[in-house]
């Protein structure tokens, strides 16, 4: 990845759709996914792209989480999210700040899970606005709704989970 100008980049946005639809077929390719996104993190670490960081660190965060591995999840977001508001990226911010509600209401620590929950409603938008990142999570959840009712093996349970937990967290900050 190094030799080759942007390769890491190129793997760093493959890693977000492979990790992100469950596009693997178990533990040995999870195991693969998270060596790329380690070396992804790595590279981008060496340089001065906050927005890569950040990328590279969301995309090792989830391949944690769906892992179960909740602790090194919130290590990475919470390196991730700083960094998102910094470049001022509305979409990255969002996923990882509403990622970081769920792994923190998976810990049981729910009013530090409303207030990112909070966080990631306050930039949200409108799911009519094409460029929101609201939007941009119902195309989410379509295309995880079309993989699967597709042939493929595609695990999609961190994905149903995210949005589940999204629900209850949206009621209790309902209720508040």
């Amino acid at each position: 990845m190094r030799d080759i100008p942007d390769a890491s980049r190129i793997v760093a946005a493959a890693l977000s759709v492979i990790a992100a639809s469950g596009l693997f077929a178990g533990p040995a390719h999870q195991r693969e996914l998270e060596r790329l996104a380690d070396q992804a993190v790595a590279t981008a670490e060496s340089g001065d792209d906050l927005a890569w960081q950040a990328q590279t660190r969301h995309i090792r965060a989830w391949l944690a989480f769906i892992r179960g591995d909740l602790t090194a999840a919130e290590t990475d977001l919470r390196e991730a999210i700083p960094r998102e508001r910094a470049v001022d990226e509305p979409v990255p911010y969002f996923m990882s700040t509403r990622l970081l509600s769920v792994v923190l209401a998976d810990q049981g620590r729910m009013p530090e899970a409303l207030g990112f929950f909070a966080e990631s409603e306050a930039v949200a938008g409108s799911e009519d606005d094409p460029n929101s990142p609201a939007s941009f999570h119902r195309e989410v959840g379509r295309l995880f709704t079309a993989l699967s009712s597709d042939r493929a093996e595609v695990d999609i349970s961190a994905a149903q989970h995210v949005n589940e937990v999204s629900d209850r967290l949206r009621r209790a900050a309902a209720r508040l």
